[in-house]
């Protein structure tokens, strides 16, 4: 099965933290949990499911980078551009949180 291939992966080319684990099904993190002592799961954005993990110790941060925040300055500046002719910053900061166990 794919989630063997991988385990196997992680295990041979010793994966010791995976990014965005979201993509990864319950049972995949879980394995990767048992069979891989020490590996840093990290989980992105807010979710129910997602603090669960978390609470759960499945996982062992998410990063929350505000997607509503994201999708709203962006039609926001598509709206002053469309409207105004207001030409969108280059660079656009949104709020980004690391949040653990103990902080929910």
């Amino acid at each position: 099965s794919d989630s063997k291939r991988f385990l196997q992966f992680c295990l041979e080319h010793h994966i010791r933290g995976i990014y965005d684990c979201s993509a990864l099904c319950i049972e995949l993190l879980h394995t990767l949990r048992e069979q891989i002592p020490g590996v840093f799961l990290i989980g992105t954005d807010t979710c129910s499911q997602m603090e669960s993990l978390l609470a759960q110790r499945c996982i062992d941060i998410i990063i929350d980078q505000a997607p509503e925040q994201i999708g709203y300055q962006a039609l926001a500046s598509l709206y002053q551009y469309m409207r105004g002719g207001d030409r969108p910053t280059p660079v656009l900061n949104t709020p980004l949180r690391i949040i653990t166990s103990e902080c929910l």
